[in-house]
């Protein structure tokens, strides 16, 4: 699905005329649209053309019940100030062959509990393809639980695992204070909102979105929602769901367990969707103008990054280094936010529409060690030019 830079550029179509922002496509555990791709041999527009009529779908579907597409923002994105966690169960310890109804149970109460996160979306599953010594490594160094606490040595698969996104630090807490009171088989959590070997190990399943009070799950053919029969309505959720197909390529969360042929072809969907050619992040050309790297060095924390970029170490860092050090990073990531901007500008004091500024955007989450040798992650914009096949940094937060 890679074309040549020669191929025309195809004109996003915005849903009903206005700019379109899609938070996240999974072509990354999600193989639909490549399926559809090879069996009816598509061109890139046509890609193109079906991403965004499924994104549509979406839209309308969500809104007939109720629900903002742009509240999922939070749910399906990362973000640099909250966390992703895997909350661990030993499922040796269930009472019940269906652990997994059993667990729900667990967290769905640690949900309520907590208040929160009021925008998360909930996957799960065992951990698969990690050697049983490996696991445990895992779990003794970066485990969080009681001191006193004996992490049970199990076949990897008997580690089951709940995992939330958007969670803050006090949410965090709370939960995993509660899920301890609630259930003896839930051992701990490691925070997973990095790149990290446990990651790995993680193919989950997404059982669930939860925006505020509501519940989206996929649905069946004839329209059932909730196919995995959760209590989710005696917590006072309401369900509600969207067809499996719309559901896995548009509001599945994208767990990056760092496989790079999986997010080759993640971003190849991604570009695709953004500007109507499919094409490889990794051949991509990143700059940084001269005006925006003096806005990304800034000090003024009201216009400019400076902190960032000094948290990051990066500060020292000619323009042309400080981009190439960033696509480093880039080149490893999935793809994020893909948005369609209307350009404007100011004349004889009023703003008007200025055609020439539109801009196709997207957002990476990006990581560099701290002083002391941590990863910390940031949050990147790039402003793609779809006919040069480049990418221009525009922000850097974390």
């Amino acid at each position: 699905m890679n074309n040549t830079s020669s191929d025309p550029l195809v004109v996003p179509d915005p849903l009903d005329g206005e700019p379109f922002i899609i938070h996240s496509i999974n072509g990354y555990t999600n193989v639909l649209i490549e399926v559809i791709t090879e069996t009816q041999g598509l061109s890139d527009h046509e890609i193109h053309k079906l991403l965004h009529t499924m994104h549509r779908q979406v839209v309308r579907t969500l809104l007939a019940k109720g629900i903002n597409y742009n509240d999922l923002s939070a749910a399906l994105t990362p973000r640099s100030n909250k966390r992703e966690i895997a909350f661990v169960f030993d499922s040796s310890q269930s009472t019940s062959s269906y652990y997994g109804g059993e667990f729900s149970e667990v967290w769905l109460s640690a949900l309520r509990s907590a208040g929160g996160p009021a925008r998360t979306a909930i996957l799960e599953g065992d951990v698969i393809g990690l050697s049983p010594k490996l696991v445990w490594k895992i779990l003794d160094e970066q485990l969080v639980k009681p001191l006193d606490q004996r992490i049970p040595h199990l076949s990897p698969e008997q580690y089951f695992v709940v995992y939330f996104t958007n969670v803050s630090d006090s949410h965090l807490n709370k939960i995993n204070h509660a899920m301890r009171l609630l259930s003896p088989a839930y051992i701990g959590y490691i925070d997973c909102s990095g790149s990290i070997l446990f990651k790995t190990g993680l193919p989950l399943v997404q059982v669930a979105l939860r925006i505020d009070n509501k519940i989206i799950t996929t649905e069946d053919e004839d329209g059932n929602a909730n196919p995995h029969g959760y209590a989710f309505n005696q917590f006072g959720f309401d369900v509600t769901g969207v067809s499996e197909d719309l559901y896995g390529t548009l509001l599945d969360f994208r767990i990056d367990m760092g496989i790079p042929d999986w997010s080759e072809s993640d971003g190849v969907i991604a570009l695709g969707a953004l500007s109507g050619i499919m094409r490889n992040i990794a051949s991509m050309t990143l700059t940084i103008d001269d005006s925006r790297f003096e806005y990304l060095k800034s000090e003024n924390p009201r216009h400019g990054h400076g902190a960032s970029i000094r948290k990051a170490g990066l500060e020292k860092l000619s323009k042309d280094r400080l981009a190439e050090a960033i696509k480093v990073e880039l080149n490893k990531s999935l793809l994020y936010k893909l948005r369609y901007v209307t350009g404007s500008k100011i004349v004889n004091n009023e703003r008007i529409a200025a055609p020439e500024n539109d801009a196709l955007l997207f957002s990476v989450q990006v990581e560099f060690p701290d002083k002391n040798g941590l990863k910390q992650r940031y949050q990147v914009g790039v402003k793609y030019h779809a006919n040069e096949h480049r990418g221009e940094v525009t922000t850097m937060f974390g």
